[in-house]
Protein backbone atom coordinates (compact mmCIF):
# COMPACT_ATOMS: atom_id res chain seq x y z
CA UNK A 1 0.00 0.00 0.00
CA UNK A 2 2.78 2.39 0.93
CA UNK A 3 4.60 1.53 -2.28
CA UNK A 4 1.49 2.40 -4.33
CA UNK A 5 1.15 5.83 -2.63
CA UNK A 6 4.85 6.46 -3.04
CA UNK A 7 4.64 5.59 -6.76
CA UNK A 8 1.67 7.95 -7.31
CA UNK A 9 3.44 10.76 -5.45
CA UNK A 10 6.58 10.27 -7.55
CA UNK A 11 4.57 10.37 -10.81
CA UNK A 12 2.81 13.55 -9.67
CA UNK A 13 6.14 15.29 -8.87
CA UNK A 14 7.57 14.28 -12.23
CA UNK A 15 4.50 15.65 -14.05
CA UNK A 16 4.72 18.96 -12.18
CA UNK A 17 8.45 19.24 -12.93
CA UNK A 18 7.98 18.61 -16.66
CA UNK A 19 5.07 21.07 -16.79
CA UNK A 20 7.10 23.70 -14.95
CA UNK A 21 10.06 23.27 -17.29
CA UNK A 22 7.83 23.63 -20.36
CA UNK A 23 6.18 26.72 -18.89
CA UNK A 24 9.55 28.26 -18.03
CA UNK A 25 10.85 27.48 -21.52
CA UNK A 26 7.84 29.12 -23.18
CA UNK A 27 8.04 32.08 -20.81
CA UNK A 28 11.73 32.59 -21.54
CA UNK A 29 11.14 32.32 -25.29
CA UNK A 30 8.35 34.86 -25.04
CA UNK A 31 10.54 37.27 -23.09
CA UNK A 32 13.32 36.96 -25.66
CA UNK A 33 10.85 37.51 -28.48
CA UNK A 34 9.38 40.55 -26.76
CA UNK A 35 12.87 41.93 -26.02
CA UNK A 36 13.91 41.51 -29.64
CA UNK A 37 10.77 43.30 -30.78
CA UNK A 38 11.45 46.16 -28.39
CA UNK A 39 15.05 46.36 -29.54
CA UNK A 40 14.05 46.52 -33.19
CA UNK A 41 11.43 49.10 -32.36
CA UNK A 42 13.92 51.25 -30.44
CA UNK A 43 16.63 51.07 -33.12
CA UNK A 44 14.44 51.25 -36.21
CA UNK A 45 15.37 54.90 -36.86
CA UNK A 46 18.34 55.53 -34.53
CA UNK A 47 20.23 58.78 -33.93
CA UNK A 48 23.95 59.28 -34.56
CA UNK A 49 26.56 61.68 -33.21
CA UNK A 50 29.52 62.82 -35.30
CA UNK A 51 32.31 65.34 -35.73
CA UNK A 52 32.92 67.54 -38.76
CA UNK A 53 35.57 69.86 -40.22
CA UNK A 54 34.84 72.15 -43.14
CA UNK A 55 37.34 74.47 -44.88
CA UNK A 56 35.69 77.69 -46.07
CA UNK A 57 36.07 79.09 -49.59
CA UNK A 58 34.92 82.45 -50.94
CA UNK A 59 31.97 82.41 -53.34
CA UNK A 60 30.34 84.93 -55.65
CA UNK A 61 27.20 82.80 -55.87
CA UNK A 62 24.20 84.99 -54.96
CA UNK A 63 26.44 87.54 -53.15
CA UNK A 64 29.91 88.99 -53.77
CA UNK A 65 32.94 87.74 -51.83
CA UNK A 66 34.78 91.04 -52.18
CA UNK A 67 34.06 94.69 -51.43
CA UNK A 68 35.70 97.66 -53.18
CA UNK A 69 35.58 101.09 -51.52
CA UNK A 70 37.02 104.21 -53.17
CA UNK A 71 37.25 107.78 -51.86
CA UNK A 72 39.23 110.93 -52.64
CA UNK A 73 42.42 109.87 -50.87
CA UNK A 74 41.67 106.34 -49.65
CA UNK A 75 40.99 103.15 -51.60
CA UNK A 76 40.23 99.90 -49.74
CA UNK A 77 39.57 96.47 -51.26
CA UNK A 78 38.22 93.65 -49.06
CA UNK A 79 38.66 89.99 -50.10
CA UNK A 80 37.35 86.88 -48.37
CA UNK A 81 40.10 84.34 -47.68
CA UNK A 82 40.31 80.68 -46.72
CA UNK A 83 38.61 80.01 -43.37
CA UNK A 84 37.25 77.03 -41.49
CA UNK A 85 34.41 75.71 -39.37
CA UNK A 86 34.24 72.67 -37.10
CA UNK A 87 31.92 71.18 -34.50
CA UNK A 88 29.60 68.37 -33.50
CA UNK A 89 26.64 67.12 -35.49
CA UNK A 90 23.65 64.92 -34.64
CA UNK A 91 21.44 62.97 -37.07
CA UNK A 92 18.00 62.06 -35.77
CA UNK A 93 16.26 59.27 -37.68
CA UNK A 94 12.72 60.08 -38.80
CA UNK A 95 12.18 57.50 -41.55
CA UNK A 96 14.12 55.28 -43.96
CA UNK A 97 14.98 58.20 -46.25
CA UNK A 98 14.72 61.30 -44.02
CA UNK A 99 16.87 62.42 -41.08
CA UNK A 100 16.84 65.62 -39.05
CA UNK A 101 20.30 67.16 -38.63
CA UNK A 102 21.43 69.65 -35.98
CA UNK A 103 24.56 70.44 -33.96
CA UNK A 104 26.87 73.26 -32.87
CA UNK A 105 29.69 74.75 -34.98
CA UNK A 106 32.52 77.25 -34.57
CA UNK A 107 33.00 79.43 -37.68
CA UNK A 108 35.96 81.66 -38.57
CA UNK A 109 35.73 83.87 -41.65
CA UNK A 110 39.04 85.48 -42.72
CA UNK A 111 39.40 88.64 -44.81
CA UNK A 112 42.28 90.65 -46.27
CA UNK A 113 42.31 94.44 -46.80
CA UNK A 114 44.38 95.95 -49.63
CA UNK A 115 44.44 99.73 -49.28
CA UNK A 116 46.23 102.72 -50.78
CA UNK A 117 46.44 106.33 -49.66
CA UNK A 118 47.29 109.30 -51.86
CA UNK A 119 47.14 112.58 -49.97
CA UNK A 120 49.10 115.83 -49.78
CA UNK A 121 51.38 114.39 -47.09
CA UNK A 122 51.29 110.63 -47.73
CA UNK A 123 51.67 108.33 -50.71
CA UNK A 124 51.10 104.64 -49.94
CA UNK A 125 50.49 102.79 -53.23
CA UNK A 126 49.99 99.36 -51.75
CA UNK A 127 49.51 98.20 -48.13
CA UNK A 128 47.85 95.16 -46.64
CA UNK A 129 46.26 94.03 -43.39
CA UNK A 130 43.65 91.44 -42.41
CA UNK A 131 40.92 90.62 -39.92
CA UNK A 132 38.64 87.75 -38.95
CA UNK A 133 34.97 87.35 -38.00
CA UNK A 134 34.10 84.70 -35.39
CA UNK A 135 30.63 83.19 -35.04
CA UNK A 136 28.78 80.12 -33.74
CA UNK A 137 25.87 78.49 -35.51
CA UNK A 138 23.20 75.89 -34.79
CA UNK A 139 21.85 74.33 -38.03
CA UNK A 140 18.50 72.59 -38.46
CA UNK A 141 18.44 70.66 -41.74
CA UNK A 142 16.29 68.01 -43.38
CA UNK A 143 18.50 65.20 -44.80
CA UNK A 144 17.28 63.09 -47.72
CA UNK A 145 19.08 59.81 -48.59
CA UNK A 146 19.44 57.76 -51.77
CA UNK A 147 20.89 54.24 -51.33
CA UNK A 148 23.54 53.53 -53.99
CA UNK A 149 24.77 50.18 -52.65
CA UNK A 150 24.92 48.24 -49.38
CA UNK A 151 27.43 50.69 -47.89
CA UNK A 152 27.32 53.82 -50.07
CA UNK A 153 24.64 56.50 -49.86
CA UNK A 154 24.09 59.88 -51.49
CA UNK A 155 22.35 62.61 -49.56
CA UNK A 156 21.14 66.17 -49.93
CA UNK A 157 20.01 68.55 -47.22
CA UNK A 158 18.25 71.88 -46.94
CA UNK A 159 17.55 74.02 -43.92
CA UNK A 160 18.51 77.09 -41.90
CA UNK A 161 20.93 78.07 -39.14
CA UNK A 162 20.80 80.42 -36.19
CA UNK A 163 24.17 82.21 -36.01
CA UNK A 164 25.61 84.16 -33.09
CA UNK A 165 28.32 86.82 -33.55
CA UNK A 166 29.90 87.59 -30.14
CA UNK A 167 31.90 90.75 -30.95
CA UNK A 168 32.61 93.57 -33.37
CA UNK A 169 36.06 93.76 -35.02
CA UNK A 170 38.70 96.51 -35.23
CA UNK A 171 42.14 96.75 -36.81
CA UNK A 172 44.65 99.63 -36.91
CA UNK A 173 47.56 100.29 -39.27
CA UNK A 174 50.00 103.01 -38.14
CA UNK A 175 51.34 105.13 -40.99
CA UNK A 176 53.19 107.79 -38.95
CA UNK A 177 52.94 109.56 -35.63
CA UNK A 178 50.08 111.69 -36.99
CA UNK A 179 48.48 109.39 -39.60
CA UNK A 180 46.79 106.02 -39.40
CA UNK A 181 44.46 103.66 -41.24
CA UNK A 182 41.71 101.89 -39.28
CA UNK A 183 39.21 99.20 -40.09
CA UNK A 184 35.95 98.83 -38.17
CA UNK A 185 33.53 95.93 -38.53
CA UNK A 186 30.21 96.46 -36.74
CA UNK A 187 27.62 93.70 -36.59
CA UNK A 188 24.05 94.68 -37.40
CA UNK A 189 22.79 92.23 -34.78
CA UNK A 190 24.17 89.52 -32.48
CA UNK A 191 21.91 86.86 -34.02
CA UNK A 192 21.34 86.08 -37.71
CA UNK A 193 19.44 83.56 -39.77
CA UNK A 194 21.28 81.74 -42.57
CA UNK A 195 20.14 79.40 -45.35
CA UNK A 196 21.95 76.02 -45.70
CA UNK A 197 22.23 73.61 -48.62
CA UNK A 198 24.39 70.50 -48.91
CA UNK A 199 25.09 67.48 -51.11
CA UNK A 200 27.49 64.60 -50.51
CA UNK A 201 28.26 60.89 -50.24
CA UNK A 202 28.49 58.60 -47.21
CA UNK A 203 30.21 55.28 -46.61
CA UNK A 204 28.82 53.21 -43.71
CA UNK A 205 30.60 50.50 -41.77
CA UNK A 206 28.79 48.70 -38.97
CA UNK A 207 31.92 48.47 -36.83
CA UNK A 208 33.94 51.55 -37.88
CA UNK A 209 31.13 54.11 -38.20
CA UNK A 210 30.21 56.36 -41.14
CA UNK A 211 32.51 58.53 -43.27
CA UNK A 212 31.11 61.47 -45.23
CA UNK A 213 32.46 63.87 -47.85
CA UNK A 214 30.46 66.60 -49.54
CA UNK A 215 30.03 70.31 -50.18
CA UNK A 216 27.82 72.99 -48.64
CA UNK A 217 26.81 76.59 -49.20
CA UNK A 218 25.70 79.02 -46.51
CA UNK A 219 23.97 82.32 -47.31
CA UNK A 220 22.90 84.77 -44.56
CA UNK A 221 19.49 86.33 -45.11
CA UNK A 222 21.05 89.81 -44.74
CA UNK A 223 24.60 91.31 -44.52
CA UNK A 224 26.33 90.31 -41.30
CA UNK A 225 28.70 93.29 -40.81
CA UNK A 226 28.99 96.94 -41.78
CA UNK A 227 32.57 97.74 -42.78
CA UNK A 228 34.24 101.14 -42.24
CA UNK A 229 37.65 101.96 -43.72
CA UNK A 230 39.03 105.16 -42.11
CA UNK A 231 42.07 107.29 -42.99
CA UNK A 232 42.96 109.82 -40.28
CA UNK A 233 45.46 112.66 -40.80
CA UNK A 234 46.34 115.72 -38.72
CA UNK A 235 43.55 117.98 -39.90
CA UNK A 236 41.01 115.70 -41.58
CA UNK A 237 39.52 112.20 -41.80
CA UNK A 238 38.05 110.14 -44.67
CA UNK A 239 35.63 107.27 -43.98
CA UNK A 240 34.37 104.70 -46.51
CA UNK A 241 31.45 102.36 -45.64
CA UNK A 242 30.18 99.09 -47.09
CA UNK A 243 28.53 95.79 -46.11
CA UNK A 244 29.90 92.24 -45.87
CA UNK A 245 27.47 89.51 -46.90
CA UNK A 246 29.23 86.59 -45.15
CA UNK A 247 28.27 83.88 -47.68
CA UNK A 248 30.65 80.98 -48.23
CA UNK A 249 31.22 77.51 -49.72
CA UNK A 250 32.69 74.58 -47.78
CA UNK A 251 34.15 71.15 -48.42
CA UNK A 252 32.60 68.86 -45.78
CA UNK A 253 34.40 66.06 -43.94
CA UNK A 254 32.39 64.19 -41.28
CA UNK A 255 32.69 61.10 -39.16
CA UNK A 256 29.72 59.51 -37.36
CA UNK A 257 30.38 57.14 -34.48
CA UNK A 258 28.82 53.65 -34.70
CA UNK A 259 25.53 53.11 -32.90
CA UNK A 260 25.83 49.89 -30.86
CA UNK A 261 22.67 47.98 -30.04
CA UNK A 262 21.86 46.12 -26.80
CA UNK A 263 23.59 42.94 -27.95
CA UNK A 264 26.66 44.57 -29.43
CA UNK A 265 25.21 44.85 -32.94
CA UNK A 266 25.33 48.07 -34.90
CA UNK A 267 22.26 49.54 -36.57
CA UNK A 268 22.99 51.79 -39.54
CA UNK A 269 21.33 55.18 -39.87
CA UNK A 270 18.97 53.72 -42.46
CA UNK A 271 18.49 49.95 -42.47
CA UNK A 272 16.73 48.66 -45.59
Amino acid sequence: MMIRYFTLLLLLCCSLTVFGQKKEKHSRAYREYQSSRDEVKESKYPSFFGLQFRPIFATNFLTASKLDLKGNELTANYHQLFGYTFGGTIKIGLSKIINLETGLNFVQRNYSIDFSIHSATTNIPDAKTDFRIISYDVPINALFYIKLSDKFYMNASLGASVAYFPTNVWKRYIISSVEKFEHFGNRFSKFYMEANANVGFEYRSKKAGSFYIGASIKVPFKPIFQISAVYTAVDHQERLIGNVSGSYLTADFRYYFPNFGKRGGVKGPIEQ
